[in-house]
Protein backbone atom coordinates (compact mmCIF):
# COMPACT_ATOMS: atom_id res chain seq x y z
CA UNK A 1 0.00 0.00 0.00
CA UNK A 2 3.27 2.61 0.70
CA UNK A 3 4.37 1.57 -2.99
CA UNK A 4 0.69 2.72 -4.25
CA UNK A 5 1.07 6.00 -2.31
CA UNK A 6 4.20 6.53 -3.16
CA UNK A 7 3.31 6.14 -6.84
CA UNK A 8 0.22 8.74 -6.33
CA UNK A 9 2.93 11.19 -4.31
CA UNK A 10 5.27 10.91 -7.19
CA UNK A 11 3.89 14.23 -9.60
CA UNK A 12 4.43 16.57 -7.04
CA UNK A 13 8.34 15.90 -7.44
CA UNK A 14 8.67 16.73 -10.86
CA UNK A 15 7.20 20.13 -10.69
CA UNK A 16 10.05 21.88 -11.99
CA UNK A 17 8.80 20.75 -16.06
CA UNK A 18 5.29 21.42 -15.28
CA UNK A 19 6.60 25.10 -14.61
CA UNK A 20 9.13 24.42 -17.95
CA UNK A 21 6.38 23.31 -20.24
CA UNK A 22 3.93 26.03 -19.09
CA UNK A 23 6.13 29.02 -19.61
CA UNK A 24 7.70 28.03 -22.68
CA UNK A 25 5.07 26.16 -25.15
CA UNK A 26 2.05 28.26 -25.40
CA UNK A 27 -1.72 26.24 -25.75
CA UNK A 28 -4.42 28.00 -27.77
CA UNK A 29 -2.14 31.20 -27.84
CA UNK A 30 -1.82 31.30 -23.86
CA UNK A 31 0.87 30.48 -21.70
CA UNK A 32 -0.92 29.84 -18.70
CA UNK A 33 -4.85 30.20 -18.51
CA UNK A 34 -5.30 27.69 -21.08
CA UNK A 35 -3.28 25.33 -18.99
CA UNK A 36 -5.08 26.56 -15.96
CA UNK A 37 -8.37 25.75 -17.94
CA UNK A 38 -7.06 22.38 -19.31
CA UNK A 39 -5.95 20.64 -15.88
CA UNK A 40 -8.70 21.53 -14.11
CA UNK A 41 -11.11 19.87 -16.91
CA UNK A 42 -8.63 16.89 -16.81
CA UNK A 43 -8.68 16.81 -12.77
CA UNK A 44 -12.62 16.90 -12.54
CA UNK A 45 -12.74 14.14 -15.36
CA UNK A 46 -10.13 11.93 -13.72
CA UNK A 47 -11.93 12.03 -10.39
CA UNK A 48 -15.14 11.44 -12.24
CA UNK A 49 -15.34 7.28 -12.55
CA UNK A 50 -14.27 7.10 -8.52
CA UNK A 51 -17.27 8.25 -7.15
CA UNK A 52 -19.67 5.97 -8.17
CA UNK A 53 -16.98 3.40 -6.84
CA UNK A 54 -17.67 1.55 -10.54
CA UNK A 55 -14.02 0.95 -10.17
CA UNK A 56 -12.50 -2.14 -7.45
CA UNK A 57 -9.22 -2.69 -8.25
CA UNK A 58 -6.74 -0.59 -6.05
CA UNK A 59 -4.06 -0.23 -9.45
CA UNK A 60 -6.80 1.41 -11.61
CA UNK A 61 -7.81 3.26 -8.63
CA UNK A 62 -3.89 4.58 -8.66
CA UNK A 63 -3.57 5.22 -11.76
CA UNK A 64 -6.94 7.83 -11.79
CA UNK A 65 -5.85 9.45 -8.42
CA UNK A 66 -1.86 9.49 -9.89
CA UNK A 67 -3.17 11.57 -12.98
CA UNK A 68 -5.40 13.71 -10.77
CA UNK A 69 -2.78 14.63 -8.53
CA UNK A 70 -0.71 15.35 -12.03
CA UNK A 71 -3.16 18.13 -13.04
CA UNK A 72 -3.37 19.07 -9.66
CA UNK A 73 0.48 19.94 -9.40
CA UNK A 74 0.35 21.24 -12.65
CA UNK A 75 -2.11 23.74 -11.42
CA UNK A 76 -0.35 24.72 -8.35
CA UNK A 77 2.79 25.50 -10.99
CA UNK A 78 0.55 27.59 -13.19
CA UNK A 79 -1.40 29.85 -10.42
CA UNK A 80 2.16 30.14 -9.07
CA UNK A 81 3.41 31.47 -12.05
CA UNK A 82 0.52 33.71 -12.68
CA UNK A 83 0.58 35.07 -9.02
CA UNK A 84 4.34 35.98 -9.51
CA UNK A 85 3.78 37.69 -12.98
CA UNK A 86 1.12 39.49 -11.19
CA UNK A 87 3.59 40.70 -8.59
CA UNK A 88 6.16 41.81 -10.81
CA UNK A 89 3.81 44.26 -12.38
CA UNK A 90 3.44 46.46 -9.07
CA UNK A 91 6.90 47.41 -8.69
CA UNK A 92 6.12 49.31 -5.95
CA UNK A 93 4.67 46.63 -3.26
CA UNK A 94 4.90 43.54 -5.43
CA UNK A 95 1.43 42.56 -5.26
Amino acid sequence: MQVLSSIIGFPWCIKLVYGLIADNIPLFGSKRKSYLILNGLLSFLFLLPLIPDWITSKYIITVFLTLNVMNTAFLNVVIDGLMVSQARRDTKRGS
